[in-house]
């Protein structure tokens, strides 16, 4: 039946074209698609050497069979004359045979594809009519990507309706693997009058075409941007309506594109494709473009976890299947999507700021994070440079809102280059997106907003300033890369406790607070906070003041929460989820895997990939160097110093950051901070260089301050002057050092007496 038909569709196409055949094709299509799917994974083979199959009596056959076209044929026999258990051991052998490719598409070739999918329908032959059913599928679509092979079908297409007929049955069944070959044939001069004969082979092969046929859309010749949107129409796939839409409006496209989409959109709508405008579209694109920004968009990877998106490859003049990871992909698709709203709407401030974060984030990545953002011309760097502070500052703070660290560092890197004060000062209808930035989850986003404000230079202390020296504190001695800390806001004294040992089993540091109020100041002042857990019924403020203040601030507003409470609790607490971003509702008792994932989960949806080794050196190097910059003059008048004592002193003895670090010591008049000038200035394990400045610094600290140090380390400055004859210079600084001890009348006089001058 499927031969008469498929020839009654080759003769009608040999009279009339897709008028005279539509009715008939499309029946002898779903015949055919119902006889032969398309391929599918293989599960594991069935060999017969696995589970071998006993005949119950004497085959029926003169003489057993030994080959695989023997096999095959004893199969079907065996199945015409109802003896299906022999059929199925016949089956076996020949899946034990392991046949190649070559061997079973000259069995789909004698006996058509059809008897394949007749032999997996009857349930007493699997899983051996199963196996074999696969690699039959799996050998066409490998032979369908040989050239020569496919030749061979394009050529039947200009022969016979019969010849006519098989083709276009052979180059369906090869799925989304003939569209390459179609596609290309297309241009080709020699079948131009097969022309639609080609177009309806690319409907027929129905959606497994489509990745294939969406790449088409980038082609360069209209007319097959024109083929592919008019099979997309045929698809039954309402996702692609947005996408379709664009090249319906676009006024960039020629009409004859334009009128194919809108008949496609029309198809898959059934709906008046004059109802498309182009601001609708282009909202549309924007929220397809803002779902993979946001890598909201859930895929479905192939078991090696990548996706696939097809392109056009000018090279091989059609479509090219590549493998991404489903992040790589989705920047793509929000750069092409971001750029497609923006050609609709050019004017549109939101749509400027979308299309350039997803252009930054795009481009962080495929970089790499461990180098620095490529500049030059048609960079996504440069554009943003030129596209100036104000679009910049709205790139940043639409990437902190989205949670995408990559777009939101590049932008803050871009602020320090052109930024203005007015980047680190909040206004009536825009937020600092640089003191919002101090607030971000993301430490590496944290220290650029700290530096790019540093580089601006401000004048006056602003909301967030005092983050500033606590985020170069943390660099300063972050040896390695790792979580920081959860805070913990619960006015049940038992619970909060288990919960603070939940974080610590977690891997994270805990704060404990009880009170809202308590929880929102130190999460303010802590730049280390990078998830907060939070439980419905707490006290001094409330729930939703809390949950409030803490999105409203610029230094707590990325900070991802997690609402726990009891099960009545969970409906309420989803809501405070869906207003705000950045907050997930857990219900009570939380556990230690549970609150892992979910803590993981935000933080790796919003932040970067840890810093290497070579990168937190920088960031030290860095941080040492402002603390230093902060200390010279008055700026400790707005970043005080005193809260980054203990990681100063820490970092006191480290040889690449110690000159800039006892300089930061020096503004800090505290006890500790001139104790450990004292013990730098003697350490022998420090270069002479750094033990004469801690020396000379020390003596400017108890100039500024006042004397504060133990006899225990007077008495140690003493010892190392007077065992310090052989290095002048730090002598002469340990001398400087003494001079402000204030020594009494004899004292002095007794030194002087001791002095000998050198003469000539």
């Amino acid at each position: 039946m499927s031969r008469a038909l498929a020839t009654a569709a080759g003769r009608a196409w040999g009279i009339g074209g897709i008028a005279a055949a539509f009715g008939v094709l499309i029946f002898a299509g779903r015949f055919a698609a119902a006889q032969a799917p398309a391929a599918q994974p293989a599960p594991p083979a069935a060999a017969a050497g696995d589970n071998p199959i006993e005949f119950p009596e004497k085959s029926p056959l003169p003489k057993e069979p030994t080959t695989v076209p023997e096999f095959f044929e004893a199969v079907l026999l065996m199945v015409d004359i109802d003896r299906l258990d022999f059929a199925k051991g016949y089956l076996a052998k020949l899946i034990d045979a392991d046949p190649d490719d070559a061997a079973v598409l000259e069995l789909r070739k004698q006996h058509g594809p059809a008897i394949f999918l007749r032999l997996h329908n009857i349930k007493e032959l699997r899983p051996y009519s199963t196996e074999l059913m696969n690699r039959v599928n799996a050998a066409f679509v490998n032979a369908v990507k040989d050239p020569a092979y496919v030749n061979g079908l394009l050529l039947k297409l200009t022969g016979s309706p019969e010849d006519q007929a098989d083709a276009i049955t052979e180059l369906r069944l090869g799925g989304v693997e003939s569209i390459p070959v179609l596609l290309k044939a297309l241009n080709n001069p020699q079948l131009a009058q097969q022309h639609d004969l080609l177009l309806y082979t690319i409907v027929r092969i129905g959606r497994s075409g489509v990745p294939a046929l969406v790449g088409a859309l980038n082609a360069p010749d209209e007319r097959i941007r024109t083929a592919a949107i008019s099979s997309l129409g045929y698809a039954s796939d309402l996702k692609l309506v947005p996408l379709l839409s664009y090249y319906a409006v676009a006024e960039s496209e020629p009409e004859s594109v334009r009128m194919a989409a809108r008949l496609a959109v029309g198809r898959l709508q059934k709906s008046h494709p004059a109802s498309l405008t182009g601001d609708g579209v282009a909202l549309d694109l924007q929220r397809v473009a803002q779902r993979h920004f946001e890598l909201s968009y859930v895929w479905e990877p192939d078991s090696d976890g990548t996706v696939s998106l097809w392109d056009w490859e000018p090279s091989l003049e059609t479509v090219a299947e590549r493998k991404y990871s489903p992040r790589q992909a989705s920047r793509k698709l929000a750069v092409r999507h971001a750029r497609q709203a923006l050609d609709l709407s050019p004017a549109r401030q939101d749509f400027q700021v979308l299309y350039l974060a997803a252009a930054l984030a795009a481009e962080v990545e495929e970089n790499g994070w461990d180098k620095f953002l490529p500049t030059g011309p048609g960079t996504a760097h440069d554009l943003a440079l030129v596209s100036g502070p104000d679009v910049a500052s709205r790139v940043v703070l639409h990437s902190l809102a989205s949670r995408q660290s990559a777009s939101a560092l590049a932008g803050i890197r871009v602020l320090a280059q052109i930024g203005t004060t007015s980047q680190w000062k909040a206004t009536l209808s825009q937020k600092s997106p640089l003191v919002t930035a101090l607030g971000y989850s993301d430490r590496r986003v944290q220290f650029a907003a700290a530096h790019a404000i540093m580089q601006l230079d401000p004048t006056a202390r602003f909301p967030g300033s005092e983050r500033i020296v606590s985020i170069f504190a943390r660099a300063l001695n972050e040896e390695e890369a790792g979580p920081g800390s959860i805070l913990v806001i619960d006015p049940d004294i038992d619970r909060l406790s288990r919960l603070g040992a939940l974080v610590d089993e977690i891997g994270f540091a805990n704060h404990q607070v009880r009170t809202g109020r308590e929880g929102f100041r130190l999460a303010a002042e802590r730049p280390d906070v990078d998830a907060i857990l939070l439980h419905a019924n707490v006290i001094r403020w409330p729930l939703s003041d809390t949950v409030a203040n803490l999105r409203m601030d610029a230094r707590t507003a990325a900070i991802p929460i997690v609402l726990y409470g009891e099960p009545r609790d969970l409906a309420s607490l989803r809501r405070y989820a869906e207003k705000y971003s950045g907050i997930s509702a857990g219900e009570e008792p939380l556990n230690g895997p549970d609150l892992r994932k979910r803590v993981s989960a935000m933080l790796e949806a919003a932040g970067s990939p840890p810093l290497t080794g070579e990168q937190r050196q920088h960031q030290r190097e860095i941080a040492a160097a402002w603390l230093a910059h902060i200390a010279n003059g008055q700026r400790v008048k707005l970043f005080p110093l005193e809260m980054a004592q203990e990681s100063l002193i820490r970092a006191a003895s480290d040889a690449s950051v110690a000159s800039d670090v006892l300089r930061a010591l020096t503004a800090i008049g505290s006890r500790e901070a001139q104790e450990r000038l004292a013990t730098a200035a003697v350490d022998l394990q420090m270069s002479v260089e750094h033990r004469v400045l801690a020396a000379e610094l020390l003596a400017t600290h108890i100039q500024r301050h006042g004397l504060a140090l133990a006899k225990a380390s007077v008495d140690a400055i003493h010892a190392a002057w007077r065992d310090s004859a052989g290095e002048p210079d730090w002598n002469t600084a340990l001398g400087g050092v003494i001079g402000t001890f204030g020594p009494d009348d004899d004292l002095v006089s007794r030194r002087l007496r001791d002095f000998q001058p050198r003469m000539r």
